[in-house]
């Protein structure tokens, strides 16, 4: 062991050059004897180790040293020597690590290195010198192959799969006795097979499972140290996105041999050394990479996992009290990849109870449920995974909790509706209050526990409310029955005449709480901004603004995902009057934290979604045309459209979107400095920084329905329901027009409405101004009336007499007579239609008839400047009598002009009439549908405490 000691203590002193290195060259050229070649050997090697430029003469001549492994392949010493001399002129040196430093491109060592690789049989007879069994020989050749791979590592690998035999020779070395052979070629292989697929195939066939798994078996399993976790990182290389590897792993039985790997006694639980906690993080990475991604074989692999008690030896890891936070996270990744789509694996995991302290899952058998049940420290482990959520204090730990639950709930149908079926109200007696029984109850009332009382979050377990949200998000996704079912779960004991309080009404009223309490902390925020330095120290503390942006986000998913495709939530959460003009409210504010951006999108989407999955009829308060002009003129088409975009283009939703919220931590297991990232971050464990907003598949719900919104909006013609009777048609089209211009209208109005109008809400007070506003236009009509009398009996006399006006004129005049006795007879039956009516239009309808008024007053003056041009041109026809004909002229067109405005006020009024015919029938047809809808509920409701009072005498009994 000469070779090694010297080279660990560098014992041959400063070198000296004592012959030129060219001359050695050259006499190693031409010398035939072996003894002369040892030692020109010898002195080439001593030269090497001076400087750069030694490096660069014998660089030059390596195939003349390359050579030597044929001529003198018996001679392990000259061998030996020649492979440190091409050692020494290829690297400068290793790190503190033992691995070679990457050399500088343009360097001298590097041209060498290339120099080597070009010529592919020089690898090959490099690993031809692994047939001799010299241990030295060995070391070296693996040293220069570490050396090529730092370097130019692509040009190594494509040369290694020319070479036949090579990879053999290597995985020879994983069997070699001595020690630091066998890991410095486990160091080699770990490194080679890493980017190439296909050297990591050959590795495989090779044996390189059999014989990793025989070396951890002998450095001691889980016992073991860095050994294993080199052998370990191998195979989980071999494995990653390589599915043929995956397949040969799971056929040759490997999967069996991953279960000494984890398992753990009750003692080493609280125990775990670094080297456990490595090698349990590197086995949960091989499960996980088994059983996750886009592996075609991932559901037949967590079949053979259950099958080989892998599963069973996961759970406990999850879910039990280890003293490693990092493993425990890890394992709830792994966990969540073993359940995700597997119907058998979450059917187990729903009917599982696990010992929290003794790491031990218990199956609920007939014989043992009373003991079971009698065992405070054996819970349910779906109860259990509910817990870490909400009482651990790590939120990374609670965030991977929560993502099992979402990896169990997917395509769950059956666990949706167990846990929707648990959604009851939480208890009211004083365990409720207290925060050591807050684990009681079912999942679902605790749930809902949790989401209504995110007013009583602490600091040392925060966000309760956003993981209820998002649990409660996961079990109603995709699932029409489950939200069916929620929408008739009361929370409270319903009263006579009060609606029943459910679920989707109370997250609405927490929303808007939420939102009012977080405009209040603003405020106090701005008034007391002086004080920040003095508390700038506590950077650990939570914010109450990070609580209240969280809970509004969480509210409104929850909501979006709940309204998605489920008409009756749109209908219910459209049933109180206040929840659009909220949503209208929060959109319009101005921003007043980073948060507003997400509340304000994702109300958009809430409102959108009202108006995609709203009711088409006309005569509900809020239908599709209703919620339409509702964003049309209060938000804008454009400004509605620029809030949902917003949101897209926000940090938080492109990391979503990129599957940075979903990235699965257990697949980064192996990662240098993993551990140290977790441990480091202990003191921060809580901080909001570590929660994402969204993630992949909420980010391609929001993009599609915001897409479909967006485009219906455009096109409103889509949802407009066709009008019963044809003759309605002008009417209802010149409603649109006026709803179109409403926003124009409103600031060139010139018409000021009643005060009793402006000033009350009350339907009396708006009857009476129209029936004033009625009363009023009848009399000036009467006055209309009578001078148009006049003016006939001045037009007779002027037809009489000698001077006759123009043709043009009388033609004008008998067509306004026409018209004028057709306007008089429509005026009276809509006078008699309106004061026959009952109904009591709104103050919305009133501005929408004042708006009309105003935009027919504006045709009247245009009409109005048509009559005068006409009256122009007479005068030119008719010069000779001009003074009279100018006086008939101006009587023409201020007749004209009155019946202009009489028949603008008769349009009114019909629009008027038609209106609130159809209002007063419309709420006939409400109020009926919500009397028998009230009697239904009540009938419901009975029913239901009917079967509650049963079920309590069988369980009493």
């Amino acid at each position: 062991m000469s070779w090694l000691v010297g080279n660990i203590l560098g014992g041959r002193g400063a070198p000296e050059i004592k012959e030129p290195t060219d001359h050695l060259l050259k006499k190693l050229e031409e010398s035939r004897i072996q003894e002369e070649k040892r030692k020109i050997v010898e002195q080439l090697l001593n030269n090497a180790s001076v400087d750069s430029n030694q490096h660069k003469l014998i660089g030059a001549s390596l195939p003349l040293l390359i050579s030597l492994f044929k001529t003198e392949k018996n001679d392990d010493e000259m061998v030996k020597e020649t492979l440190q001399i091409l050692v020494q002129i290829m690297s400068v040196g290793s790190n503190s690590s033992g691995s070679f430093k990457p050399l500088p491109v343009g360097s001298v060592e590097k041209n060498n290195v290339d120099s080597f690789l070009k010529d592919q049989k020089n690898l090959a007879i490099l690993l031809d010198l692994l047939e001799g069994q010299d241990n030295s020989v060995r070391f070296e050749v693996i040293q220069l192959i570490q050396i090529l791979l730092a370097n130019n590592k692509s040009i190594l690998q494509s040369n290694m799969l020319t070479c036949p035999m090579g990879i053999g020779h290597l995985m020879d070395l994983l069997k070699d006795p001595r020690e630091i052979i066998r890991n410095e070629a486990i160091l080699l292989l770990l490194e080679l097979c890493k980017g190439s697929q296909e050297i990591q195939k050959i590795v495989v066939f090779e044996g390189a499972f059999d014989s990793l798994f025989y070396i951890i078996q002998l450095e001691g399993g889980i016992e073991g140290g860095i050994i294993v976790q080199d052998a370990l990182q191998i195979i989980n290389v071999l494995l990653q996105d390589n599915v043929s590897n995956q397949n040969y792993f799971r056929e040759t039985s490997c999967i069996g041999k991953l279960t000494s790997l984890l398992k753990l006694s009750s003692s080493d639980a609280w125990i775990l050394t670094d080297d456990q906690i490595h090698i349990l993080l590197l086995t949960l990475k091989m499960v996980s990479l088994l059983v996750s991604g886009n592996n075609p074989s991932a559901h037949t692999n967590q079949a053979v996992m259950c099958k080989n008690n892998v599963f069973n030896l996961v759970l406990p890891l999850a879910l039990g009290r280890i003293n490693s936070t990092v493993t425990r996270i890890t394992a709830l990744y792994t966990l969540g990849d073993l359940l995700f789509g597997n119907k058998e694996n979450c059917t187990l995991f729903s009917t599982i109870q696990i010992h929290v302290e003794d790491l031990i899952p218990v199956v609920v058998t007939p014989n043992n449920m009373h003991a079971i049940a009698s065992n405070p420290k054996i819970h349910p482990a779906l109860s259990r995974l509910l817990t870490v959520v909400l009482k651990m204090s790590d939120i990374r730990e609670r965030i991977a909790a929560c993502r099992v639950f979402k990896c169990y709930l997917y395509e769950n149908e059956e666990g949706q509706l167990s846990l929707a079926s648990t959604l009851t109200p939480p208890p009211t007696d004083e365990s409720h209050n207290d925060s050591h029984n807050s684990s009681s109850g079912s999942i679902g009332s605790q749930l809902i526990s949790n989401l209504i009382s995110w007013e009583d979050d602490n600091e040392a377990y925060p966000y309760k409310c956003w993981f209820a949200c998002s649990i409660l998000t996961y079990i109603l996704k995709d699932e029409p029955t489950s939200k069916e079912l929620v929408l008739k779960i009361p929370l409270e004991i319903p009263k006579s005449g009060v609606p029943m309080v459910t679920l989707l009404s109370k997250c609405t009223k927490n929303l808007m709480l939420s939102c009012r309490l977080s405009q209040s902390n603003n405020s106090n925020n701005a008034n007391n901004s002086n004080n920040s330095n003095q508390n700038s120290g506590n950077s650990n503390r939570i914010s109450s603004s990070d609580r209240f942006t969280l809970v509004k986000i969480g509210l409104l998913r929850l909501l979006a995902v709940w309204m998605d495709n489920c008409p009756n939530a749109i209908k219910i959460f459209l049933s109180s009057a206040n929840n659009l003009p909220f949503l209208v409210e929060l959109i319009l504010a101005a921003p007043s934290d980073e948060g507003d951006v997400h509340v304000q999108g994702l109300c958009c989407l809430l409102l959108g979604l009202a108006f995609k999955y709203g009711e088409e009829e006309s005569g509900s308060q809020f239908n599709r045309a209703a919620i339409h002009s509702l964003i049309q003129s209060r938000i804008g088409l454009d400004q509605f459209n620029s809030k949902l975009d917003s949101l897209r283009k926000n940090p938080q939703f492109l990391s979503a979107e990129s599957g940075e919220s979903d990235a699965n931590v257990a697949l980064r297991a192996g990662d240098e400095n993993y551990v140290k990232i977790y441990s480091s971050q202990q003191q921060n464990s809580q901080q909001i920084s570590q929660i994402f907003y969204y993630d992949y598949d909420f980010t391609l719900f929001y993009k599609a329905t915001s897409d479909k919104i967006q485009k219906q909006l455009k096109s409103p013609k889509s949802f407009q329901t066709a009008p019963q009777k044809s003759k309605n048609k002008p009417k209802e089209n010149s409603r649109e027009n006026n709803e179109s211009k409403e926003s124009n209208s409103n600031q060139n109005s010139t018409v000021t409405l009643p005060k009793a109008v402006e000033n009350s809400s009350s339907s009396e007070a708006v009857l009476q101004s129209y029936k004033e506003l009625i009363r009023h236009q009848d009399a000036e009509l009467e006055s209309l009336k009578a001078e148009r009398d006049g003016l006939k009996k001045l037009l007779n006399a002027k037809e009489n007499s000698s001077s006759q006006p123009s043709g043009e004129q009388l033609k004008l005049v008998e067509e306004q007579k026409k018209t004028i006795e057709d306007l008089r007879a429509e005026v009276e039956s809509l006078q008699n239609l309106l004061e026959s009516k009952e109904g009591s239009p709104s103050v919305e309808e009133y501005l929408g008839l004042t708006q009309a008024y105003q935009q027919l007053e504006a045709d009247s003056i245009a009409k109005d400047e048509t009559i005068r041009s006409l009256q122009l041109s007479n005068q030119n026809n008719n010069s000779a009598k001009s003074n009279e004909n100018r006086s008939d002229s101006e009587l023409v067109a201020k007749l004209q002009s009155q019946l202009e405005e009489q028949k603008k006020t008769i349009e009114e009024l019909q629009k008027k009439a038609t209106e609130a015919e159809r209002r007063e029938k419309v709420a006939t047809v409400q109020f009926n549908s919500l009397e028998q809808e009230q009697d239904e509920l009540l009938i419901e409701l009975a029913n239901l405490q009917g079967e509650i009072t049963e079920l309590r005498g069988k369980i009493k009994e």
